[in-house]
């Protein structure tokens, strides 16, 4: 047709699609592949997490070299002293000195201190009202615990304190306290006092002041009076404790009588006339209403209560059988009927009765009933 294009050179295509090249699908991996690349990936994380592991121990060992150690705040711990607003009564100076003291070493033996200024400063912070005023203008010149103390006893310690003291020493006695509360109380004031109380001293106040009942008990042994002071409260101490549990025994078998005759009085003891029998069972009191209808109902005689008879031939009956006349009835016993003419004489007096004027003639009382 006027195209001189040969066929050798361009091959006409029915359809569009023909054209292109056909898609092949790539191979697929098998299983062996995939756990060989999990495999090797487990690898290659194991080796990054430990290099980081071991940079991290050698941060942490070159840090550790060139810091200074730090006390730990974990561990025990004191019990902070109570405040203290310089009261001189009762020693309460002495237990302030006490509790800061063990509290500064306490912490003073972990380093928690910088300084011996800083613990001073920490241990004033304890002071309240015009204590701590007067410590601000003094404490340029309190540079150590000690000093800090020396200050304190110089500064509020009682001047009378002596006085007081020995007042206490002598009114010191047991009274409702234990032996050995009584004995500290004697053997701490004892170690105040200036100058100091011996151990014999304290030995005999001790027994001065002790109760009655344990000085009869201690004079029973007399053996005794020759221990030592730490011994002799010790027997004495032991001898309380017999007499309170005696008092404990006796108490409690007291108290189990009285709960037993409380019990007895309100459970076991009968009334006042014996036992109340119930009202279907009890006779009921004869010639009352109560009675007619009782007899009745069980066809009782009316007499006696007893069924099997009747009133008539009762043989608990006291009535006399047959007709009684009427009127009162006669008295079983005889009537004594006496006469004047049989009453007894009045004796005679033995002497015969005297008149002053002695020209009458003494008649006696026989003679003188005769003429009459």
């Amino acid at each position: 047709m006027g195209d001189n294009t040969p066929m050798g050179d361009h091959v006409p295509y029915a359809n569009a699609e023909q054209a292109q090249p056909a898609y092949v699908d790539p191979p697929r991996p098998t299983a062996e592949d995939v756990l060989r690349s999990l495999a090797e990936g487990q690898r290659v994380n194991q080796d990054t997490m430990n290099g980081l592991a071991q940079a991290v121990t050698a941060l942490l060992a070159v840090n550790s070299q060139g810091a200074t150690p730090r006390p730990s705040t974990n561990g025990p711990k004191v019990k902070e002293p109570r405040t203290y607003d310089g009261d001189r009564s009762n020693g309460k100076l002495d237990d302030h000195i006490r509790d800061v003291t063990n509290w500064v070493s306490f912490y003073q033996a972990r380093g928690h201190w910088t300084s011996e200024r800083e613990a001073v400063e920490q241990a004033a912070t304890y002071l309240t009202g015009r204590m701590h005023r007067i410590y601000e203008l003094q404490n340029a010149s309190l540079l150590t615990m000690t000093q800090y103390i020396a200050w304190l006893r110089k500064t509020f310690k009682d001047n009378n304190e002596q006085y007081h003291l020995r007042d206490e020493w002598q009114a010191t006695m047991q009274g409702h306290r234990t032996v050995l509360e009584y004995a500290s109380d004697l053997i701490y004031l004892a170690a105040r006092i200036v100058p100091q109380k011996s151990s014999s001293e304290i030995k005999e106040h001790f027994r001065t002041d002790l109760s009655q009942r344990l000085q009869m008990k201690l004079a029973e042994h007399p053996e005794w009076d020759d221990l030592e002071l730490d011994d002799f409260i010790a027997r004495a101490d032991r001898q309380d404790q017999i007499e309170e549990a005696k008092d404990r025994v006796r108490y409690q078998s007291e108290k189990r009588e009285t709960d037993r005759g409380r019990a007895y009085a309100i459970n076991a003891a009968p009334r006042r006339g014996g036992r109340r029998p119930s009202s279907l069972t009890r006779r009921p009191r004869k010639g009352t209403q109560e009675w007619q209808t009782w007899c009745k109902t069980r066809d009782a005689c009316f007499e006696c209560g007893d069924t099997g008879h009747t009133v008539r031939n009762c043989p608990h009956s006291t009535k006399p059988q047959g007709k009684m006349p009427s009127g009162r009835s006669p008295s079983p016993f005889l009537r004594k009927r006496t006469s004047r003419s049989f009453a007894p004489r009045r004796t005679p007096s033995r002497s015969p009765s005297k008149d002053r004027n002695s020209s009458k003639k003494t008649v006696t009382f026989e003679e003188k009933k005769g003429k009459a």
